[in-house]
């Protein structure tokens, strides 16, 4: 019997626990949450975009965020076609995520907000292999002086930059079309994971140099 990866436990908890809540967060000060089928649905729906993009497995697909409910989604989704996922701290400089990027070959970047892209934006220019931009939500997030949260109102963000840049929402649509005409669409990729597998690569803050 060989030993179940991740995407195999995850679809077993699906199979055990369907409709139940898997995942609560807070969206416009409401109190929300998703199931462990929704999740899987849109988990997958990711997925067939980036195979789609031409993500394959061993791939390196990166996430510039703080920890949110889409972070998780796209996590899974990278699971289930066996690419890498190499998170990014938030707080890094521009030249240091460069460093990371280009170091780890990442194909894909998934960036938070607004605030994030345009950090990208600045390094674009000078990133090897990666070509396809994610943003996540339309609301650039930060702290004030005094610690508090606050929130900047929608922004265009199609205004930010001329790149290859798609929003989480786009991705998701373009899945959902993809799963719809074939619904095994996923599964030669699935196929090539097994546990031995890397699942993801994860750099230092880079506080006392460059990160590694």
């Amino acid at each position: 019997m060989s030993t179940p990866t991740i995407i195999d436990l995850f679809e077993d908890r699906v199979a055990a626990s369907g409709n139940s809540p898997a995942l609560r967060y807070y969206e416009d000060n409401m109190l929300k949450s998703l199931s462990w089928t929704e999740w899987l649905r849109k988990s997958s729906r990711i997925a067939a975009t980036f195979v789609d993009f031409g993500i394959s497995h061993g791939d390196r697909v990166a996430i510039l965020s703080h920890t949110r409910v889409e972070w998780l989604l796209v996590d899974i989704a990278c699971h289930m076609i066996g690419a890498i996922v190499v998170p990014i701290y938030p707080t890094q400089l521009p030249k240091q995520c460069a460093w990371i990027l280009n170091d780890v070959q990442a194909k894909l970047v998934v960036a938070e907000d607004p605030g994030q892209v345009k950090k990208l934006t600045t390094i674009w220019e000078i990133l090897n292999e990666t070509t396809h931009l994610i943003w996540m939500s339309d609301k650039a997030s930060f702290r004030s002086s005094n610690g508090d949260p606050q929130h900047l109102s929608e922004v265009d963000i199609s205004q930010l930059c001329d790149l290859n840049l798609h929003s989480l929402r786009e991705i998701g649509k373009s899945g959902r079309e993809l799963l719809r005409k074939n619904p095994n669409f996923l599964s030669t990729q699935k196929s090539k994971c097994t546990a031995d597998n890397i699942a993801s690569i994860v750099y230092t803050s880079g506080t006392t140099g460059r990160p590694r």
